[in-house]
């Protein structure tokens, strides 16, 4: 029972509270090994700074240990990362955006130079947008009184889709 309350803690940390995390997550996912601040930053094009900030919740949430040496490096926890790997399943990477899918959301992480942006979207708006472009015979200027969504709904449905390979530029 213990086991299960912390996992939906880690779920609901990660998907609904620091999300702009994850893509630090996904780096040291890849490897299991210690990583600097430095090369995370290096791998998204993002500052140190946003990285250090992002380890340190990632350390308060106990995920991730930290190792100080010359450089002080950070890994994630053992005893996470299979878990980790199983909430992170479905997942798309295109260049500096990341789509990661979770029961009926969408989650749109753009990491750029000084911030992470995120974008938490439902399944149903993303369908609905893929529905109307396929309509529309592609045609990414949706008018939106077309779909009665909102033009930033659309805009981050439109890069969903883009990102899973559903739709071309």
């Amino acid at each position: 029972m213990k086991e299960n309350s912390k996992r939906g803690f880690i779920v609901h940390e990660l998907f609904y509270e620091k999300n702009w995390t994850l893509p630090f997550i996904i780096t040291m996912l890849t490897e299991n090994r210690y990583f600097s601040a430095r090369e995370i930053a290096k791998a998204w094009g993002v500052r140190t700074s946003v990285v250090k900030r992002g380890l340190w919740w990632l350390i308060k949430y106990n995920l991730v240990e930290k190792r100080i040496n010359e450089t002080t490096k950070y890994k994630l926890k053992n005893a996470i990362r299979s878990f980790l790997k199983e909430l992170l399943s479905q997942l798309w990477i295109q260049g500096n955006k990341v789509v990661i899918r979770k029961d009926n959301i969408y989650l749109l992480i753009i990491v750029r130079k000084r911030k992470v942006l995120v974008r938490i979207i439902t399944a149903d708006i993303v369908n609905k947008v893929k529905e109307i472009c396929m309509a529309y015979k592609g045609d990414l200027n949706i008018p939106a009184h077309v779909s009665g969504l909102s033009p930033k709904l659309i805009s981050t449905a439109i890069k969903i889709l883009r990102v899973k390979g559903e739709i071309k530029n």
